[in-house]
C-alpha cells in the first residue's frame, strides 16, 4: 500500500484527488519491544504547555521530545467497517499532524513525515542536513519517532512496504534544497544511491542496493521527479521510476527489473497497485488506455476500458473492487469531465457515470475547478474507499469496499472550512490512513477525523 510523501501546508490550488484531488499524511505506533508514550485518552494538548519528552527504549528510538498522541483508542482492523468519524483540531507539534503517509503491516504502523533536521526540529538553513521523520507503532496509539540516524543521515525515505517477514524503505539522499526555510520535501532535490533498507521490527534497520533503475538526472521532491515504491501488499514490493521502468522485490533486498517488451509498445504507466493476489496497472499507449494485470510481475494481460475512463491517472483501490479516475475529452466547450469506471477483478470494467456517491459539483464550480470535477474527494488504501464532501450546509460521507456498495459515515465534529467551497482545504487535501483521516484547513491547522466501527 504505498502511500506518497505529501505537502499538506503548501497553499494549494484547487485540484481534486478524485479527478482533481491532493492529498495529506499521518502518523503510526511502536513495537512492542520499544517503550512507548502514554496515551491521554481523548485530550488535545495545549500547543503552549511544556511537552513530554519521549522516553529512549533503543538506539534507534529518538530522545526527543513529542507531545503525547491524540488517538485515544486502537483504530478498528483492516478487516473492520468505519460507520463515524469524530473529527478534533490537533496541536501544532502533535505527530499527526506532521504525519504524510502511513502504512499497515504485521508489526504495527509505520508513518512518514516531511524532512526534519538532524536534532529533530524543523530546517531553517537551504544548506542544513535533513532525514525524513519516522514514526511506528505498535498498536495505533502510541508512537514512537527512529532516531536521525537510524536510516543514515541525510536520507529521504520515499516509501515503505511490508514484506513476508517484516518490512522494508526506499530512500534516497538529500541534496540541495530550493526553498528557504525548506519545510517540505518537495523543496529538496534529491541525490543518489537508491537504497532499499529492511527490518523485522521497523526499529533496527539494513541497507541493501536498490533495484537497478535509471536515476533521473534531477530528482525533485515531488512525485514523479524519483522513483516511487508503490502502493502494495506483502510479499511483493513495486518500484517504478518514470513511465517504463519497474522492478519487483519479495523481500527488498533481491530485485527483479521487468522489461520493457513485457509492456505495450508505447506504454506510458500511470498508477500500479496491488488487488487479491493481481498487480493491476493502469496507463496509455499513443492510441488509448488500457489496464494491465499481472499475478507476478513478468508478464502482463491488457484490458481495454471504457472510453469514459477517458485518460486513466488513478487507481482508487478497496479490498472488493477498484475505480479508475481519468479525465475524458470534453465536448468542445473547454470543460474536461473526470470519468470513473469500476471493476470487482481488475478484468472487466464498467463506466460510473454520475461519478457515485459523490456527484458532479454544479455547473458554476466545475468551470472554475476547469473540469467537471466530483463533487468532494475519493480515496482508497486497498482496506477501504472513502468518499468524502465538507464544503456545503453539510458534511457527507460515505466507505465502500468494492467501489460500487456505499455506506453512509456518520459526523461528530466538523473541520472548520470556509463557507466559500474554493476555500474548503480540507475536502481538497483530505488524507486516509489506517488509523482515520486527516486534512489541513483553511488556516493551516490540522484535523484528524477518529474512525468509529
Amino acid at each position: 500500500m504505498s502511500r506518497r510523501l505529501r505537502s499538506p501546508h503548501a497553499l494549494l490550488a484547487v485540484a481534486l484527488l478524485a479527478g482533481c484531488a491532493v492529498a495529506p499524511s499521518p502518523v503510526p505506533t511502536a513495537p512492542a519491544a520499544t517503550a512507548t508514550m502514554t496515551p491521554q485518552a481523548t485530550h488535545t494538548p495545549d500547543p503552549a504547555s511544556p511537552e513530554p519528552t519521549l522516553p529512549a527504549a533503543t538506539p534507534s528510538v529518538a530522545p526527543s521530545s513529542q507531545p503525547p498522541p491524540v488517538i485515544a483508542s486502537v483504530p478498528p482492523g483492516a478487516t473492520e467497517a468505519w460507520t463515524r468519524i469524530q473529527w478534533r483540531k490537533l496541536a501544532a507539534g502533535d505527530p499527526l499532524a506532521q504525519v504524510r503517509s502511513m502504512i499497515r503491516w504485521q508489526g504495527g504502523f509505520v508513518a512518514l513525515g516531511d524532512p526534519a533536521a538532524v536534532d529533530g526540529g524543523e530546517p531553517t538553513a537551504i544548506d542544513e542536513p535533513v532525514h525524513t521523520r519516522v514514526w511506528v507503532s505498535a498498536d495505533g496509539v502510541g508512537w514512537n519517532l527512529l532516531d536521525a540516524g537510524a536510516l543514515g543521515p541525510r536520507t529521504i525515505v520515499l516509501g515503505v512496504g511490508a514484506t513476508a517477514d517484516g518490512i522494508a524503505a526506499l530512500t534516497l539522499q538529500a541534496g540541495t534544497a530550493s526553498c528557504d526555510p525548506p519545510l517540505l520535501l518537495d523543496c529538496w532535490n534529491l541525490a543518489g544511491p537508491l537504497e532499499s533498507w529492511t527490518s523485522s521490527d521497523a526499529t533496527s534497520w539494513t541497507a541493501h542496493p536498490g533495484p537497478a533503475v535509471v536515476l533521473p538526472p534531477e530528482m525533485n521532491g515531488q512525485d514523479g521527479g524519483h522513483p516511487v515504491l508503490r502502493d502494495v501488499t506483502a510479499p511483493r514490493l513495486v518500484v517504478t521510476s518514470g513511465a517504463r521502468q519497474v522492478a519487483i522485490s519479495r523481500d527488498g533486498v533481491a530485485w527483479t527489473s521487468v522489461p520493457a517488451s513485457a509492456f505495450p509498445a508505447g506504454w506510458r504507466l500511470e498508477d500500479l497497485v496491488a488487488f487479491g493476489s493481481d498487480l493491476v496497472a493502469v496507463g496509455r499507449t499513443a492510441t488509448k488506455p488500457l489496464a494491465l494485470t499481472s499475478s507476478g510481475g513478468r508478464t502482463w494481460t491488457r484490458h481495454v476500458l471504457p472510453t469514459a475512463c477517458g485518460t486513466a491517472e488513478k487507481i482508487v483501490a478497496g479490498p472488493a473492487g477498484l475505480i479508475v479516475v481519468g479525465t475524458t475529452e470534453g465536448d468542445g466547450t473547454g470543460v474536461f469531465p473526470s470519468g470513473w469506471c469500476s471493476s470487482v477483478d481488475g478484468r472487466h470494467w464498467r463506466s460510473l457515470p454520475g461519478l457515485p456517491p459523490l456527484g458532479t459539483m454544479p455547473v458554476r464550480k466545475a468551470q472554475e475547478c476547469w473540469r467537471a470535477c466530483p463533487d468532494g474527494s475519493l480515496r482508497g488504501d486497498g482496506e477501504r474507499m472513502v468518499a468524502y464532501r465538507g464544503w456545503g450546509k453539510r458534511q457527507a460521507g460515505w466507505t465502500s469496499l468494492d467501489g460500487r456498495t456505499w455506506a453512509r459515515l456518520a459526523f461528530t465534529g466538523r473541520p472548520e472550512t470556509s463557507t466559500y467551497w474554493l476555500d474548503d482545504h480540507c475536502t481538497q487535501n483530505l488524507l486516509l490512513l489506517p488509523v482515520g483521516l486527516t486534512c489541513v484547513t483553511t488556516d493551516g491547522s490540522t484535523w484528524f477525523g477518529e474512525p468509529r466501527s
